[in-house]
């Protein structure tokens, strides 16, 4: 019975993911909306590129070129292609003919892909223990007095892919599917550079290398490269966190593997990409260009409150140009600042860091933070700093389920872990029944 205890337990966590996604796009599910609201990438850029794709695989042909666009124009060489992406290249397939619907299944199923990948990415995170972590770095006495890390919880890690799947940017994107599917690869790629990092055997770290670099090179497929980048980005600055606080020189020739392995899986679109974006507008973008739409003090208000300055481009009343919000909820926020106060260690560290760090980058022009870290490139071919902020979701979300499976366990024998407990459960009772309503 124990063999198929925990198979089963994960696949319930994972069906609540589900579950509360077929809840949010019910409206979708039951045709009676569209998303995204209004038409958008989706419907006017994306939908005619995937069936021109679809159509030119169907008669035997690669589409390197787009005669009905312009007077012609690169087809493979264009990044938001996607053709090489697994899930677009299967559907382009398996029906070639398909209706504007089966796209919107498809960034629907990315929403609870993200969920499932952030949850597998929290259950794993924790698969060293304190003692060998101290043992590694020459202190053996210490070893002793410290016990070993237990798996974080499955209502814990599904905490977190809730707030990571709802993120923000991922709604506000919800119909730029391919930033949305790029993005999504993100805790995976995380999970393989942190177990390899971790790894105490050269071919557990080779391993874990490999998958952290296929999960990078398959969201490159999906046809995104500022979210690439994110995720590359993201990726280095914990490369280099580890080997100057954690004191693990291996972690920059680890993130060199994983580069390596995700720049060779998705060859086949990115170097034509890369060729093809000096022909293009962002191939001149100076930093100026690239600091368009920066997050200012202002915008930070939707960290909590996602519409207090309007909702939309018509009614958004904001004296900037709209950007990301970032919201991931409340709670979650709060329980990230439990994570960090209960039980400190070297991993919430960074990512308490990481949440902070990203923030300001995404506050672009407005801080000299941005300057410092790009201001000295010759060309940096993305704008919208503001998207900096689902790298912030992203660690709030994972501090989230740390903060809850902590006032879960121990903290729930004191009055102060219990109070928050029961003020937790009446704050989403009390969202829960407003939102029905």
């Amino acid at each position: 019975m124990s063999v198929f205890r925990f198979p089963l337990t994960d696949f319930l966590s994972l069906s609540a993911l589900a579950a509360a996604v077929l809840l949010f796009f019910c409206p979708v599910i039951t045709r009676q909306a569209w998303i995204p609201r209004g038409g958008g990438d989706m419907a006017s850029f994306l939908y005619p590129m995937y069936r021109f794709a679809a159509s030119s695989l169907r008669h035997g042909q690669m589409p390197l070129w787009n005669p009905a666009l312009y007077a012609g124009a690169p087809f493979l060489a264009d990044n938001q292609s996607g053709l090489f992406y697994p899930f677009n290249l299967l559907l382009f397939l398996i029906q070639p003919d398909f209706s504007y619907r089966a796209l919107q299944w498809l960034a629907i199923a990315h929403f609870f892909f993200a969920g499932a990948a952030m949850y597998a990415c929290l259950r794993g995170l924790r698969p060293q223990s304190q003692i060998t972590v101290f043992r590694e770095l020459g202190f053996p006495k210490h070893a002793k007095k410290v016990r070993n890390e237990r798996t974080l919880s499955r209502p814990a890690a599904v905490l977190g892919g809730l707030a990571f799947m709802f993120n923000g940017v991922f709604v506000t994107h919800i119909g730029n599917y391919n930033l949305n599917a790029a993005l999504a690869w993100l805790p995976l790629a995380f999970l393989g550079l942190h177990r390899a990092v971790l790894a105490a055997e050269r071919r557990e770290r080779l391993a874990w290398g490999v998958g952290g670099g296929l999960a990078v090179g398959l969201g490159a497929l999906a046809g995104h490269g500022q979210s690439t980048f994110l995720v590359a980005f993201f990726l280095g600055v914990y490369a280099l966190w580890q080997t100057l606080f954690g004191r693990r020189k291996h972690a920059i020739p680890l993130l060199a593997l994983v580069g390596l392995i995700g720049i060779g899986i998705s060859a086949l679109s990115l170097f034509p990409a890369l060729a093809n974006v000096r022909h293009t507008l962002r191939g001149g973008f100076d930093f100026a260009q690239a600091a368009n739409y920066s997050l200012p003090w202002a915008g930070l208000t939707g960290l909590a409150a996602p519409d207090f300055f309007g909702r939309g481009i018509a009614r958004f009343w904001g004296t900037w140009d709209r950007v990301e919000f970032g919201y991931v909820g409340v709670l979650p926020w709060l329980l990230a600042i439990a994570a960090v106060a209960r039980r400190p260690s070297r991993l919430k560290s960074f990512l308490a860091f990481a949440v902070v760090f990203f923030l300001l980058l995404a506050r672009g022009e407005n801080t000299p933070l941005f300057t410092a870290v790009f201001g000295w490139w010759p060309v940096m071919p993305f704008q919208v700093p503001a998207r900096f902020l689902f790298l912030t979701d992203f660690g709030v979300a994972a501090l989230a389920a740390f903060g809850l499976d902590a006032l879960a366990t121990e903290d729930t024998e004191s009055a102060e872990g219990k109070w928050f407990l029961v003020s937790s459960g009446l704050f989403v009772g009390l969202i829960g029944w407003g939102l029905w309503r």
